[in-house]
């Protein structure tokens, strides 16, 4: 199953429900699209960054999930440094996401909301 994700920045008035909105579609590929108010904060670079390494994630969920292995956990670390000069970096087991970001780019409150969209997600995947 190829998977996709996109996340990015809107105006509040393309937001329905709150400062970030997530969609799923499972069929006939995953895809996971996140609308996040462009007022949260997050830096337009990071958005990108957590596209790219949460596409390479969920390729690799893909891989190493077992049906009826349990609901995962999507953590979210306010990082001053990451290795490489990496914005984001997300480190993928079967039951936990750890997701690095650059605490310069993106408030707590966001990353907070991040998380817990990426709860639901992990939740979602595990029971379709």
């Amino acid at each position: 199953m190829a998977a996709l994700f996109a996340l990015s920045l809107v105006t509040a008035a393309h937001l329905i429900r709150g400062p970030l909105n997530t969609y799923y579609f499972f069929q006939p590929t995953l895809r996971v699209i996140s609308l996040l108010d462009r007022d949260s904060g997050v830096d337009p670079d990071l958005c990108k960054a957590i596209e790219e390494e949460a596409a390479k994630g969920f390729e690799r969920l893909v891989q190493i999930y077992e049906p009826g292995s349990g609901v995962g956990v999507c953590r979210f670390h306010m990082e001053r440094d990451i290795p490489g000069g990496l914005m984001a970096k997300i480190v993928v087991s079967p039951l936990q996401w750890d997701v690095h970001v650059d605490r310069s780019l993106c408030p707590e409150p966001a990353a907070q909301l991040m998380a817990a969209h990426g709860n639901n997600t992990l939740r979602r995947f595990q029971t379709t």
